[in-house]
């Protein structure tokens, strides 16, 4: 036996495409306009108005969501290359470290032998703070290695750029279900406004064959 098939809810995304759905309520609005005095008051003005607020909204808000995913791309190229940076900067000191030959615990210490495996935020961010411990807690050995307040500042400023980044791109992923959600409440709003008109024009034309098919047409392009 078939399981019965789910309501959609507001936030479900319509069969149609955007666009679509915009041309059958442009359409829907042009023949409001024709036959406004057949129609009268079956359809309030204030409906009217929020029908054509949502048309509005809905153009709107395709580009935006666009916009939300193609940032949520440019936000990873972000993080990507601070986490890059930041990886750079700490095979720069390691080696300089290395080069001068000192003693195991100071290797460790720097992180001399410990590989960072994938560029991750949690390992990347753990290799530079290893670096900015030691060098805070033993400043003299640093500028022994020729580590200058400038390689300090840079690892600093890595770190944060990396916590910036990564933020930015939590935050791009909270908001774009719900940029989604607010578009395909809007056109399903649509929907059911084109059926309203359909319905109103369709007993306000009862009389008239070639208006009522042409309000009954709309149906069909609000089904779904």
């Amino acid at each position: 036996m078939a399981k019965p098939k789910k309501p959609a809810t507001d936030a479900t995304a319509p069969k149609q495409e955007p666009n679509a759905i915009n041309a059958a309520g442009l359409k829907a609005q042009a023949l409001v306009a024709a036959y406004a005095a057949q129609i009268g008051p079956r359809l309030t003005p204030a409906f009217l108005a929020s029908f054509a607020s949502d048309l509005t909204a809905l153009v709107s808000a395709v580009p935006a969501v666009i916009t939300t995913h193609a940032g949520q791309r440019q936000l990873t190229a972000a993080q990507t290359t601070a986490l890059a940076r930041a990886y750079r900067l700490v095979k720069g000191v390691k080696a300089t470290v290395k080069g001068q030959n000192p003693a195991k615990d100071v290797l460790l210490a720097y992180g001399v032998g410990t590989n960072v495996g994938t560029l991750s935020v949690s390992q990347v961010t753990a290799a530079v703070q290893k670096i900015l411990d030691r060098v805070g807690a033993q400043p003299a050995e640093a500028a022994s290695f020729d580590i200058i307040p400038l390689d300090i500042q840079g690892l600093k400023d890595a770190k944060q750029a990396i916590k910036d980044a990564d933020a930015a791109q939590e935050t791009a992923r909270a908001t774009a279900p719900q940029s989604t959600a607010q578009r395909n409440a809007t056109a399903r709003r649509i929907l059911a406004g084109i059926k309203r008109i359909a319905g109103a024009g369709m007993r306000a034309c009862i009389d008239d064959p070639t208006g009522y098919a042409k309000f009954e047409a709309l149906i069909n392009k609000a089904a779904g």
